[in-house]
């Protein structure tokens, strides 16, 4: 067995603890300390002696900065998130939905006339939420290719 993880696993816990502090609900909280796990067994298999002190003694410091930087991550990665502390309900008026549905028959109008490759390039970026580094990564083609098309589209929308 990991001598690590066995050291880090005494104090599950606390890290949990630590990450709902960061605003996580208890779900989302034990997902970031899994990633931590699997991240500082990575490290300690590159031969990283930052996570002990003198082969016994867990670094807290260190795995507190990895817990943060992991939950950061998870934060980028999907913008929409929002802490279960600060969640907040709206009620929409009928003229906002009103307007909403205009405003977006109107955008979709825009859209049937353009290029099909200009309309997937942006649906694909913009609706669902694809990051443009990772559609060039996916498809080959070029990130400033794909950058210019959504440009010229918002552009066209506008």
């Amino acid at each position: 067995m990991n001598r690590l993880i066995d050291k880090l696993a005494l104090k599950n816990d606390d890290w949990i603890n630590i990450v709902k502090s960061f605003g996580a609900d208890e779900h989302t909280a034990k997902d970031v300390v899994q990633n931590m796990y699997i991240k500082l067994h990575e490290w300690e298999e590159r031969g990283n002696n930052s996570i002990l002190y003198n082969k016994d003694e867990v670094n807290y410091y260190f795995v507190f900065k990895v817990l943060r930087s992991v939950w950061i991550d998870l934060l980028r990665k999907n913008k929409k998130y929002i802490p279960t502390d600060n969640k907040k309900i709206f009620v929409k008026s009928n003229e906002q939905e009103q307007s909403e549905v205009d405003f977006t028959i109107g955008l979709k109008e825009k859209l049937e006339n353009m290029h099909w490759y200009d309309k997937r390039v942006f649906d694909i970026v913009c609706i669902q939420g694809i990051s443009m580094l990772q559609l060039s990564e996916l498809t080959g083609i070029s990130y400033y290719s794909i950058k210019r098309t959504i440009k010229k589209v918002k552009k066209h929308l506008k």
